[in-house]
């Protein structure tokens, strides 16, 4: 299982895609943070998280050490993925190095995008299509690092 973060959830639920979670890994964890922040006010993509609550996306509770630099939130889902040893998948890079720094795997979204198309569960047009609305949904990524997703979408 895997755990998922506030910012993977909105984007993918701003494009119509939060499927692509529960057809991956099957079902996936939050923090009740984490749900406050996706469905507390009514967003782009919020009544499709809310409507898979409890079907497979899991709110557990988890108690966050402190962490210099990190919100609560976020040192609960690093937490969360320890405990278990999941997978964490975020687009923050504070996230992404304390989880490094403890031994817990992390996934960008865009590796999971890529995951995708390696299973199969996606096509390339399906890949470029998701990454080009991921970006015009708001999520952040330079040129260099867009312009090396589309190169490792070529090699699939």
């Amino acid at each position: 299982m895997a755990v998922v973060d506030s910012s993977v959830l909105i984007h993918l639920a701003r494009i119509g895609r939060l499927e692509l979670l529960r057809r991956y890994f099957g079902k996936v964890k939050i923090t009740p943070s984490v749900l406050k922040e996706t469905t507390e006010e009514e967003k782009i993509g919020s009544a499709e998280i809310k409507k898979s609550i409890s079907k497979w996306i899991i709110v557990e509770s988890v108690k966050g050490e402190d962490i210099e630099g990190l919100e609560k939130a976020d040192t609960e889902l690093i937490s969360l993925a320890g405990k278990n040893r999941d997978l964490l998948i975020t687009n923050d890079l504070a996230i992404i190095s304390v989880c490094r720094s403890k031994g817990i795997k992390t996934m960008w979204i865009t590796t999971f995008i890529l995951a995708l198309l390696k299973k199969r569960y996606i096509t390339k047009k399906e890949a470029r299509k998701i990454l080009q609305d991921l970006v015009n949904s708001g999520l952040r990524l330079s040129i260099e690092v867009y312009a090396a997703i589309e190169k490792e979408i070529e090699r699939y």
